[in-house]
């Protein structure tokens, strides 16, 4: 992104930034639109569910569909649009989008006492995981032509790989501009 962060955390990829887009218990998508420096409302979900997480991307990442690496962070309340949040990743979920591969991390707000306890995603309610496993299955449903399919679960190692290998594929990109 163009005058906004050149790094993906204070020490990625133990603890990233998070930039947050959608705010957890909403159905409104926010993006964030580099081109307008602002954020707009992308889409009301097609069905009746809302993020269980607080939603966003890693700065200076680049993942496999071209845009910044997505990030859930699980906070003890809301937070907002464009609110930045020190994260330490636990995990990771893939997802097939449309037929083509796309991580989810998910990490805790560092900076939350309440979640000190979080080191891997195992430590976390199981419950927890499948709502988010079921959110992701189910939030496009009513869309056309948008079809889910989520995978496994992926530990701390894979995910810290997941966030190394968006964070070289950015510097790259930013070389070929």
């Amino acid at each position: 992104m163009k005058g906004f962060l050149v790094t993906a955390g204070p020490k990625p990829p133990r603890l990233v930034y998070a930039f947050i887009e959608v705010p957890r218990q909403t159905s409104n998508k926010y993006e964030w639109k580099e081109s307008l420096n602002t954020f707009i409302l992308d889409r009301v979900l097609y069905s009746s569910v809302f993020y269980p997480t607080e939603y966003g991307f890693i700065p200076a990442t680049k993942a496999s569909d071209g845009d910044n690496l997505d990030i859930m962070v699980i906070t003890t309340y809301p937070t907002f649009p464009s609110c930045l949040v020190v994260a330490r990743p636990l995990g990771a979920i893939s997802i097939i989008d449309s037929g083509e591969r796309d991580y989810k991390i998910l990490a805790v707000a560092e900076n939350d006492p309440r979640l000190e306890k979080y080191k891997k995603l195992t430590d976390l309610p199981y419950h927890l995981l499948r709502e988010i496993e079921d959110f992701w299955a189910h939030y496009a449903r009513l869309q056309l032509n948008k079809k889910i399919k989520v995978g496994k679960w992926l530990g701390k190692k894979e995910a810290f790989k997941i966030i190394t290998a968006a964070q070289k594929e950015f510097a790259q990109a930013s070389k070929e501009k």
